[in-house]
Formats: C-alpha cells, structure tokens, sequence
C-alpha cells in the first residue's frame, strides 16, 4: 500500500519479522531526482522514494546480487521499494530509469 496526503506519504508493508507495518513521513520539496525519504529495515527493507517527471520505473536489489531485482510500486509522484530479502543487514541499491532502453541510475545504496 502506497499513499500520498498532502506533503506527507507513507506506505504499509508486510514484514516477515514485524507483520504489517504502517508508517509515514513529510515530504520534501519536488526536486528533479528520486529522493529518499523514509526507509524501513525489519524482515523486510522498504524504502519510500519521491518520483520525479520523467521517471517511469524504480528497481530494488540486495547489492550482493544485482540480478535479483524486484519492481517498485510508483504512483502520485511517490515510490515503495520493497525487498523481503536481505539477511544480516545485507545493504540493498535502488535504481530509477527514464525511459524505455535508457540505462539505470543508482539512487540510493544502503
């Protein structure tokens, strides 16, 4: 679940260890890359994301096997990256794309 209310967003996530967890956060003024604005590490690692024009796709991966990626949720100019993977801490790499063909850029790593 992914939701916009004003300048605030938040998304709800079924965590393998917590349950489901609802959380949000403000939002930052529009900018012209994805940024980071809450992210959420349990069984699970959630990252919520705004999504600038231009944007059209938003990927998750644990960073020890980028083949592994997993589509992000995108609506209202907002992003929910989810990942049910990630053992020991294991540090996961967003990527957004522009467009079809167009190669990835790194957005967050953590």
């Amino acid at each position: 679940m992914l939701v916009r209310n004003g300048d605030a967003g938040g998304f709800g996530v079924d965590d393998p260890a917590d349950g489901l967890v609802l959380t949000h956060a403000p939002l930052p003024a529009p900018g012209g890359e994805p940024e980071v604005t809450l992210l959420l590490r349990g069984g699970a690692t959630a990252v919520l994301l705004t999504v600038p024009a231009g944007v059209d796709r938003l990927e998750i991966a644990p960073v020890a096997r980028p083949g592994g990626a997993v589509p992000c949720t995108i609506s209202e100019g907002l992003a929910v990256c989810t990942i049910d993977e990630h053992p020991n801490g294991q540090a996961v790499v967003v990527t957004a794309f522009r467009g079809p063909g167009a190669p990835g850029v790194e957005v967050y790593r953590g």
